[in-house]
């Protein structure tokens, strides 16, 4: 099961990265408690829990995970902010370069839905190795070979995609945790971001060929049914945490659209003369999705009943990458002051209040860009860490 290399390594790295501002000035940890201004490798970063204590209101109830790179060490990391006392936890590290070797999917890190394991996938000698991140041990293992892993619902299997020696494209997969693997499409095109529905019995993809196209697939008899086709954009289609809702970006004209499982139409974030905005992700009910501007530093949330677009947020620069804690009280993502078209400055990780307010820096005190961050689901019984 070996992998197009080539067309692997241009398809993975469509990613484009932004910067914002928010109507209040960013606050940072730091600059609410005495910390460290540097730290040592393997060292926690620093803790707020005097600030906690003073505000409570400013920590957020769920662990929150975000990657950086250091270009000095050429060594990408995995860190965790913990909810519990705001202190910080480098996971684990991998060898750069950067965009040649990455530890977690820059678009989607995946997380099992008890919190206890975390997917990601590295690039090792022309080929992409899935490893599993066990938080009862604190190590990390190859499970399969290919990328963009994604965990069922009761965390027993994973649905990623690899090419198959038989179609010479790149398919679907499922590894299970009794060690089997399997391929579970035969399109004969290249399969991308597959999804998992919450209730487990759907996989929602999306897949090339001479256009882009979005796909279930049924996991009780692996068919395949085409959910919306023509024009879209090569970016990945998102489920609302009910399972009802599915949001997807139009290449055709910029446009996000939120339809139902039958195809119908929600609502639409149209594009404007001003902004286009990127796809973020869906509150806990599925009637709200928060979206950030493609070149600019606003954050907003679309409400799908009025279908009414209110801006909660706007830095100076840009922002990617947001989504909703899982509670819905808290909106996290990666910021950079600078001009994005240019790439230069520094990505920082932030969290700002869903209904508004000053944004967060979480990443202050690091030296180094910090990228995708990715809520944790609430763990159901701890496990040692």
């Amino acid at each position: 099961m070996n992998m197009n290399f080539v067309t692997l390594k241009y398809l993975i790295f469509i990613i484009a990265f932004g910067s914002f501002s928010c109507g209040t000035t960013p606050v940072s940890i730091e600059e609410r408690s005495q910390t460290k201004d540097s730290f040592q490798d393997g060292e926690n970063l620093p803790n707020s829990k005097d600030i906690v204590e003073k505000k409570a209101e400013l920590r957020p109830s769920y662990d929150l995970l975000w990657e950086s790179y250091d270009p000095t060490a050429d060594k990408w990391f995995a860190w965790l902010h913990n909810s519990k006392d705001g202190g910080f936890k480098k996971l684990f590290e991998s060898d750069g370069p950067p965009r040649e070797q990455v530890p977690i999917s820059l678009q989607h890190p995946t997380w099992s839905k008890d919190g206890r394991y975390l997917a990601y996938y590295l690039e090792e000698k022309d080929n992409y190795l899935i490893y599993e991140y066990d938080f009862s041990t604190g190590k990390s293992k190859q499970v399969t070979v290919g990328i963009f892993p994604y965990y069922s619902p009761d965390g027993n299997h994973l649905i990623y995609c690899a090419t198959s020696q038989k179609t010479g494209e790149q398919e679907l997969w499922v590894y299970g945790r009794d060690g089997s693997d399997q391929r579970v499409t035969s399109l004969k095109q290249t399969c991308m971001w597959p999804s998992w529905s919450p209730n487990g019995e759907n996989i929602l993809f999306t897949s090339f060929d001479e256009t882009w196209n979005i796909y279930l697939l049924n996991t009780k008899n692996w068919k395949t049914t085409p959910f919306s086709q023509g024009d879209l954009a090569r970016e990945k289609a998102i489920w609302s945490p009910n399972g009802h809702r599915i949001a997807h970006w139009l290449l055709q004209n910029d446009d996000i659209v939120i339809q139902n499982l039958k195809g119908d139409m929600i609502s639409t974030i149209k594009k404007t003369e001003d902004s286009t905005y990127k796809l973020g992700g869906f509150s806990l009910d599925g009637n709200e999705i928060v979206v950030t501007e493609q070149f600019g530093g606003g954050i907003f949330i679309h409400n799908c009943s009025t279908r009414k677009l209110k801006e909660i947020c706007r830095l100076d620069g840009f922002v990617r990458n947001a989504s909703y804690s899982p509670d819905g009280r808290w909106i996290a993502f990666q910021f950079n002051k600078t001009s994005l078209r240019k790439n230069r400055g520094r990505w920082d990780i932030y969290i700002v209040s869903s209904s508004g307010g000053n944004p967060i820096c979480l990443t202050k005190g690091f030296e180094n860009h910090s990228f995708s961050p990715t809520w944790r689901p609430k763990l159901k019984k701890a496990p040692s860490e």
